[in-house]
């Protein structure tokens, strides 16, 4: 922190203070507030000016079912069950030596 580092002690020092301090870690958090309010206000005002990236990170962080970057794995909700097949190449011949398969998941079993 800043604010530590100024005053020549360590951030665990004054984390600690802080900590032991109410009324130090009610100013500390208020002032995290205050940060994050202009931060979101910076990217309310750059979707106020047409920028389409931000539009976009926004709906992907504040309606993330709609347009979030997040793939349903499920099948309407329920388990999906997936089987894996492989193979064991022997590098020295190249040729398979095993094969085996698995099935992972929740198949309702």
């Amino acid at each position: 922190m800043i604010v530590a580092r100024k005053a020549g002690y360590s951030w665990g020092a004054v984390r600690e203070a802080i900590r032991g301090d109410e009324e130090l870690a009610r100013m500390m958090q208020d002032e995290a507030e205050t940060v994050n309010d202009f931060a979101e206000l910076t990217i309310v005002e750059k979707i106020k000016d047409g920028d389409e990236n931000s539009a976009k990170w926004w709906l992907a962080r504040t309606r993330r079912a709609k347009f979030g970057d997040n793939i349903d794995l499920t099948t309407g909700g329920q388990p999906m069950r997936i089987d894996v097949e492989w193979r064991v190449v022997d590098v020295g011949n190249g040729a398979p030596s095993s094969a085996a398969s698995e099935t992972g998941g929740n198949s309702g079993e």
